[in-house]
């Protein structure tokens, strides 16, 4: 399943966004070849780049109010 984030920004609005692969390679040369690292910083990061911004990350981040992944996986119901 792809990653999803659901960001609120400062001016009430919603949306969702998709991380491509060319985001995750994006953060990952940032970082010369050591990886993404499983910190809250790499997935706003991740949230940004997805966002398509055209401001600075700082410019972006501090125009949100919240991020938070979304999962979108079925969950699995009973068949009784």
């Amino acid at each position: 399943m792809a990653t999803k984030f659901e960001v609120q920004y400062e001016d009430g609005k919603t949306e969702v966004y998709t991380v491509k692969p060319r985001h995750i390679l994006t953060i990952e040369k940032s970082n010369k070849g050591k990886g993404i690292e499983s910190t809250i910083e790499a997935a706003y990061r991740m949230a940004y780049l997805a966002s398509g911004s055209n401001a600075s990350f700082d410019e972006w981040i501090d125009s949100t109010s919240d991020i938070t992944p979304v999962d979108d996986e079925p969950t699995p119901t009973s068949g009784a």
